[in-house]
């Protein structure tokens, strides 16, 4: 066996599953549910119905769902080893849950469930209009918010075997408790004030919006991305961070706590507009990727390219978004989108006035296309798509008990992801369903039992979190689940006996040298701007324990507005206020920890701060895609993180896990949803 292939439950991520339900359909059934072209919301009591309107009257496609199960998915991708990336999160004890389950295996991801009875599944409507061009995202958080901190220590042993944790903001929110259980397992450092576990973060992950959003809070009067990047890297780090910053099409900025080389631009490949089919993922695909290549050991643009890989391979399918969801995919008419109340290119989360969407979709079961969905999912997809090695990620988080969970899970195995899925009696699988008319999507998501995940479920997947490289979650399952963030986050840094290595830049490359390459990092996905400016405190506190920190331009445009408490246009940012954004995140608290910043832009370079270093910023270009070849761009994010962390596993060079991450991005691009089918170039 090759010595560079990671050990199973190297890269552990804590997140929401939902099980996005995609189809496509008409602007009848959109407005069906009220659902609006391109727009996303929270799933209402009018919603209730709306996954299993979509499984009766379309074609479905599920897909395991939610950021920090995206990018574990995405990341998984990446290799030929199954179970190299694990995730937990809190699904119901439904049939979502099944099919969560049986998407995340069919990735490969080792997604470890923790099963709230009482709570159905989080899913997450996914409805395609427009001929591929709209989707309407509807979500249901359901059981993915009841993650419970004793799932962590049920599974402690894979807990132990994490070198990477990764974990979202949103998730700290619902399980805080778990989020610092595992934020103090990896630093082996206690406290009780939630700001302190951000010195516990080795990555940082997140977009332009929302370190723009940090630089704010921070009042760092700075919206300079990179600025932004070296300061979050530098940041009260415990020991070296990298902050990752995505910036759309942009370049990708990676920022270095205590290096030399503190700062790195990565371009990313352009892409036609064709081929887009859904962008919804892209960020947690990238996180993937991204996390995939890290957990190798591999260089930082190797990683950035493995994430930016993903991410564009993912918004070529239609997308994933939330928790642990099941996308369960359809071709509706213009009739059904109207009959539901749904706009073209819109998503939401669903409600119950959009109840009665999924049954007529599940009425259409011969139609219907299944695929694994949500962010954290995605990406460890597109991470164990990377490896040969089925398990070498694996996805926890919460499904119902009901077919949907089945089906997620049947997904993931078939992609070789190894699940630890918790099962929620009580709540539905959390489903995405993604109506396709012509070229538009509308989605429609409900959490379900994706928001049920308990911190329990973490606990008693200790020994599996501990087998980690790489632990990686969202800023969505933060919020969402906080102590199960926190747990994470100990989890990850706990193991101090050696160093991360770190990556000096040459001409030709950029290569990581290191003493130990055992040691686990805690990756982070700034998920959305919204999260960033409306949870900043709570990401705050966890940003000293980020290694791995992943994000976009529009995310980190709105750490800036806080950080430099601007009430003017995000767009207004300069390209040296993004540096130093950037840059300060990378800093930020960074102190013992090697903090990487990397944030896309799009087809624009990626930025890359790191902390501690003299070289502390980088750019790296990313290849154009013709835009008729882009078909979906939801998922690309959470497929260049996927990407990334595949070859960040091998202990790759920065370098490589952009390359990766990059390939991930723009292989996901060219597809509708996360669909990993394709063949991968990389295959580790």
């Amino acid at each position: 066996m090759d010595d560079n292939i990671p050990k199973p439950s190297s890269i552990l991520g804590l997140g929401n599953p939902l099980l996005d339900v995609i189809a496509s359909c008409d602007g009848e059934f959109l407005k069906k549910y009220d659902l609006l072209p391109n727009n996303a919301i929270l799933a209402s009591e009018k919603h209730a119905n709306l996954c299993q309107d979509i499984i009766d009257n379309f074609p479905v496609q599920y897909l395991a769902g939610g950021a920090v199960q995206n990018t574990m998915r995405v990341a998984q991708w990446f290799y030929s080893k199954p179970k190299i990336c694990t995730y937990f999160g809190c699904i119901g004890l439904d049939d979502y849950g099944r099919q969560m389950k049986e998407k995340a295996q069919e990735d490969q991801v080792n997604a470890i469930y923790l099963i709230d009875p009482k709570v159905p599944t989080g899913t997450c409507a996914c409805l395609i209009t427009n001929n591929g061009k709209c989707r309407s995202l509807c979500a249901y958080l359901g059981a993915s918010q009841n993650y419970s901190i004793n799932h962590i220590h049920e599974n402690i042993d894979l807990v132990e075997k994490a070198q990477i944790f990764y974990v979202s903001g949103f998730h700290m929110i619902v399980s805080l408790e778990a989020t610092l259980f595992l934020a103090k397992h990896s630093h082996k450092f206690y406290s009780e004030s939630l700001l302190q576990i951000l010195p516990y973060v080795d990555l940082l992950f997140g977009n332009e919006t929302e370190a723009e959003a940090f630089s704010k809070l921070q009042d760092w009067k700075t919206a300079d991305l990179e600025v932004i990047a070296q300061k979050i890297a530098d940041w009260k780090h415990f020991r070296p961070r990298i902050v990752v910053l995505t910036h759309g099409k942009n370049n990708i900025v990676v920022a270095y706590s205590n290096s030399p080389d503190r700062m790195q631009s990565f371009p990313v490949p352009q892409m036609s507009d064709d081929e887009i089919v859904d962008t919804n993922g892209a960020g947690d695909s990238f996180v993937g990727g991204f996390l995939a290549y890290r957990l190798m050991n591999r260089s930082m643009p190797e990683c950035i390219e493995a994430g930016t890989y993903a991410a564009q391979e993912i918004i070529k399918q239609s997308g994933c978004v939330g928790h642990p969801l099941l996308d369960l995919i359809v071709s509706v008419d213009q009739n059904f989108l109207d009959k539901h109340n749904l706009k073209p290119n819109d998503a939401i989360l669903g409600t119950k006035n959009h109840s009665n969407i999924l049954n007529e979709l599940i009425a259409k079961e011969k139609s219907l296309i299944y695929v694994p969905g949500g962010s954290i999912q995605n990406s460890i997809r597109v991470s164990q798509w990377f490896h040969k090695q089925p398990k070498v990620s694996t996805m926890i988080g919460c499904v119902g008990n009901d077919r949907f969970g089945r089906q997620l899970i049947e997904c993931l195995r078939n992609e070789n992801v190894n699940h630890l899925l918790s099962i929620d009696e009580k709540s539905s699988t959390g489903i995405c369903a993604c109506l396709i008319n012509k070229q538009n999507r509308s989605l429609i998501s409900f959490l379900g039992a994706s928001i049920q995940f308990r911190l329990e479920h973490l606990i008693e997947n200790q020994s599996i979190l501990e087998q980690a490289k790489i632990i990686y979650t969202s800023g969505f399952f933060l919020i969402s689940n906080p102590r199960s963030t926190y747990f994470l986050a100990n989890i990850a840094n706990s193991n101090t006996d050696c160093n991360f290595k770190r990556i000096s830049s040459t001409k030709s490359s950029s290569m990581i040298d290191d003493d130990c390459v055992e040691k686990r990092l805690f990756a982070f996905n700034l998920s959305a701007p919204y999260i960033v400016k409306n949870h900043w405190p709570s990401i705050k506190e966890l940003l000293p324990s980020i290694d791995l920190l992943f994000g976009n331009i529009d995310e980190l445009q709105t750490i800036g507005e806080i950080i430099l408490d601007r009430n003017d246009s995000i767009g207004t940012l300069s390209i040296d206020e993004i540096k130093t954004i950037v840059q300060r995140l990378a800093d930020f608290e960074s102190k013992n920890r090697s903090r990487t910043v990397i944030i896309t832009q799009g087809p624009e370079d990626i930025l890359v701060a790191f902390s501690n270093r003299p070289e502390s910023f980088r750019r790296f270009a990313v290849p154009i895609v013709d835009e008729n070849e882009i078909i979906d761009t939801n998922a690309s994010g959470d497929a260049f993180v996927g990407g990334f962390l595949s070859q960040r596993i091998l202990e790759k060079s920065i370098d490589q896990c952009i390359e990766a991450g990059i390939y991930a991005a723009q292989q996901i691009l060219r597809c509708s949803g996360c669909d990993l089918t394709i063949e991968n170039k990389f295959g580790i």
